[in-house]
């Protein structure tokens, strides 16, 4: 399996760190990223498995500017084939607010309602353990089961710096 965690820095210009993840074989590489530009350059070229984008903060502000639009793009230009979106948040919100947020965040005239299709919605609270449970058993029942294949992860953590430590404790 390929784990593939990101996390953005506003403040300095990391590059990717290739690193080995704790008790993986060794086929299994866990990458770092600090920068969103270097996840869609990977993400243009991963063709090989289907890929489940977790995005931590989906109804943040940094989310809705900036990743969201983005994500949105590669979609329309044909690059995120086998990929599906999990939001997570502390929000309680339904499949169809989570779709108006991200309706109301992409800017286009001709907006593409299929691409609703690849996004689904956890909500839970970032200190909580129950919630990464539930976070847990969405990616396997809803995103792996889908293709009857484990799927690439990407944890993407559009939070406060503040909220790291504890949501990689408990991904």
């Amino acid at each position: 399996m390929l784990c593939i965690s990101v996390i953005e820095s506003r403040f300095r210009n990391y590059t990717i760190i290739l690193r080995k993840a704790q008790g993986l074989g060794t086929n299994d590489l866990n990458i770092v990223f600090y920068n969103f530009n270097s996840v869609l350059a990977i993400l243009g070229t991963m063709k090989t498995r289907p890929t489940t984008i977790v995005l931590f903060g989906i109804t943040g502000d940094l989310a809705q500017k900036k990743l969201l639009p983005a994500i949105y793009d590669l979609y329309v230009s044909g690059r995120l084939k086998d990929t599906q979106i999990v939001g997570f948040s502390r929000r309680d919100l339904s499949k169809k607010e989570i779709e108006d947020v991200v309706k109301a965040t992409i800017k286009t005239s001709n907006f593409e309602e299929k691409f609703l299709d690849l996004i689904t919605y956890v909500s839970g609270q970032f200190d909580d353990l129950e919630s990464y449970k539930k976070l847990a058993m969405h990616l396997a029942d809803v995103c792996d089961k889908k293709l009857g294949d484990c799927r690439n992860k990407l944890f993407y953590l559009s939070v406060p710096p503040k909220l790291y430590e504890i949501i990689w404790k408990n991904i």
